[in-house]
């Protein structure tokens, strides 16, 4: 299997987002010993059994139809910052009604041009799923907005929450097509974040498995649909079922796979005879449920000079 890791993060196909490749691809150095080269990903197993009895797929499924979950984020009021975040970069930070303090970073050369940002704290999610204990989240404004690089939301609650009762996730606009992603390996709660609108971790039911409380939950976007699909795997890590070695092959099988399904055949003949050149990375693709090119939905990309 070809190392993602050894591959330049933004040549040949369009990749999910610039942000996403390069995590990973230092993920997966730092999982083969942390050497300069990414040496070789173990095999990952035919199909592992979670804690919760789910089976966890070694490829994620596009073609499925989707079962979207519709939240309804009931804002925090008192716990809202706005700021004027020039194209050099800046930080955002509240402190929610629990006591929970979240805050964003974003990178120099993120925006293309200076953008007013909002933050204000989640109390809570109507509709969530059963057998979510607590929710720590924000929402961020101006929905839609993409960034050139990713930007790091970090969350710290007043009390640690037990790796195994943590699940993150996302969803668009005011709470449209929630799902899992990933967090930052290594870290306590630490998201990147490529677009908005809402962010955050759940801290579920004790003994419950990510899997098992998501599981009747397949998203519209194919993005979130990968996310959900390295988030499981992490989840099963955390739970014993698969080792960091098995968890690294798996990501680096779902990057192979959304490249060859997804990326691909959707990519302009140009890009494709003309291998040299650098597209843009920062780029959200969308999918109702279908690998077809038609399904996507893809915002005219406007680079920075």
């Amino acid at each position: 299997m070809p190392s993602f890791a050894s591959r330049p993060p933004c040549t040949g196909a369009l990749r999910v987002a610039a942000g996403l490749a390069l995590s990973l691809a230092t993920l997966m150095l730092a999982g083969c010993g942390g050497s300069g080269s990414a040496g070789t990903a173990a095999a990952p197993p035919a199909a592992a059994s979670g804690a919760s009895g789910v089976t966890l797929a070694t490829r994620v499924d596009y073609s499925a139809a989707a079962r979207p979950l519709a939240v309804t984020p009931v804002l925090d009021a008192a716990a809202v910052q706005e700021l004027d975040v020039p194209i050099t970069g800046g930080t955002l930070s509240v402190t929610g009604a629990n006591g929970t303090r979240y805050s964003l970073v974003i990178p120099g050369d993120a925006l293309k041009s200076p953008t007013r940002i909002r933050m204000q704290a989640v109390s809570s999610l109507t509709g969530a799923p059963a057998g979510i204990e607590a929710v720590h989240a924000v929402q961020f404004e101006p929905t839609g907005l993409q960034f050139l690089q990713p930007a790091t939301l970090t969350i710290e609650t007043t009390s640690p929450v037990p790796v195994t009762q943590q699940a993150f996730f996302g969803y668009d606009a005011a709470g449209d097509d929630l799902h899992l992603v990933r967090n930052e390996l290594g870290t306590s709660a630490q998201l990147k974040v490529l677009h908005f609108s809402g962010y955050g971790m759940a801290m579920l039911e004790r003994e419950k498995a990510v899997t098992g409380v998501f599981v009747d939950v397949v998203p519209k976007d194919a993005e979130a649909r990968l996310q959900t699909a390295m988030a499981n795997a992490i989840a099963q890590a955390n739970a014993g079922t698969i080792d960091n070695a098995q968890m690294m092959a798996l990501f680096e099988g779902y990057l192979i796979q959304f490249e060859a399904e997804v990326l691909r055949p959707c990519e302009p003949l140009p890009e494709r005879l003309a291998p040299t050149r650098s597209p843009p990375c920062a780029t959200r693709f969308r999918s109702a449920g279908s690998a077809a090119c038609s399904a996507f939905q893809k915002p005219p990309i406007q680079r920075r000079r």
